[in-house]
């Protein structure tokens, strides 16, 4: 995402989550989280690391405020971004020696897949781990981070293929 559009794309990112995406419930707990749209996409050629951190701690603040979940979206969110570059790093071996001239097109379909879904099951088992915190419960909370993320990484890849570099 291009750092001139910053405030809108998370204006629209947080309204599309709120109004149309909290209300897809499929099978009675699991619906997509596309906010992380922004984690997984935003170009650090464009901005720095702690920029990236507060605009997703921003992200996930803003999403806590209007769904009442305190601070499990933003710890969510900056986990995520903290973690994305050592997960686009296992993905594209030469992204460290090259990472100033990266670009999303450079991945084919398999990796960008990989890259997407893993930064989405980061998000995700944090979140979950958080909201449900309990050791017994440890099996449903993974099996629904799991489901959740190849949900939200559907919809993600989607997102990917309307989008331009």
């Amino acid at each position: 995402m291009k750092n001139y559009n910053l405030p809108a794309s998370i204006i629209l990112l947080i309204a599309l989550q709120l109004i149309f995406f909290n209300n897809i419930i499929i099978f009675k707990g699991l619906f997509p989280i596309i906010y992380i749209i922004f984690i997984i996409f935003y170009n650090l050629n464009e901005g720095t690391k702690p920029s990236f951190l507060f605009y997703s701690f921003l992200l996930g603040l803003i999403l806590d405020i209007f769904t009442n979940t305190p601070g499990l979206n933003a710890f969510s969110a900056v986990f995520a971004a903290y973690t994305r570059k050592f997960i686009l790093g296992l993905i594209k071996k030469n992204y460290f020696t090259e990472s100033s001239y990266f670009k999303f097109s450079s991945l084919n379909f398999i990796e960008l897949s990989i890259y997407v879904f893993l930064v989405t099951l980061v998000h995700h088992s944090s979140l979950y781990l958080l909201e449900g915190f309990k050791i017994s419960s440890i099996a449903t909370v993974l099996l629904k981070s799991l489901c959740n993320s190849i949900l939200s990484s559907f919809f993600i890849l989607l997102f990917s293929f309307f989008k331009k570099d």
